[in-house]
């Protein structure tokens, strides 16, 4: 992503998941699932005006005011689109952060969703879940047959050198220029 400006996502609505607010620090909306998330990073999260969403059985939703908890498998299993926000929010069995923002956006009332970032793959040979970098085991991203539950939903993945299928794929130069 180094060689996108990003300052050309400046007033439209951005959906950042975990360390992305590192990248772009002026969402619409902060989602994270991992409970040591908050912790660290919570200098760029609290007092800002974008919208926190955090899965509801982390006690960091607790800590601020403006923290919504999200409702996630184990206890409220599968997709229910546009119904996620009171039915539950899809995360996969993994309870993967970006798969949960798919299913939030979704759930908001979003109908074009464009994902930029998220590949399903490895820097530096590692893979890049927050707070599991070091995994040797490529677990996670060779079941990528969880973004199923999304077909139908307009999505298109920016990401160009993704692993995962299940989207169309775009350049984001593309986008920015057509919208």
């Amino acid at each position: 992503m180094d060689e996108i400006d990003l300052s050309r996502l400046k007033g439209r609505d951005v959906i950042v998941c975990n360390e992305g607010i590192l990248v772009y620090p002026d969402p619409t909306v902060l989602v994270w699932l991992d409970a040591d998330f908050y912790p660290r990073f919570r200098k760029h999260i609290d007092g800002k005006p974008f919208k926190k969403y955090c899965r509801s059985t982390v006690m960091t939703c607790q800590y601020a005011d403006d923290i919504e908890p999200l409702l996630t498998a184990p206890l409220y299993p599968g997709f229910h689109g546009r119904d996620g926000l009171k039915r539950g929010i899809y995360s996969g069995e993994e309870k993967l952060t970006g798969i949960a923002a798919v299913s939030l956006a979704i759930a908001l009332g979003y109908d074009k969703i464009y994902l930029l970032g998220y590949d399903g793959g490895e820097v530096d040979g590692k893979l890049h879940f927050t707070g599991y970098t070091n995994k040797e085991r490529d677990v996670y991203s060779k079941r990528l047959n969880r973004y199923e539950v999304f077909k139908g939903y307009d999505i298109v993945n920016c990401s160009l050198k993704s692993r995962i299928k299940t989207f169309p794929k775009q350049r984001i130069e593309d986008v920015l220029s057509a919208v």
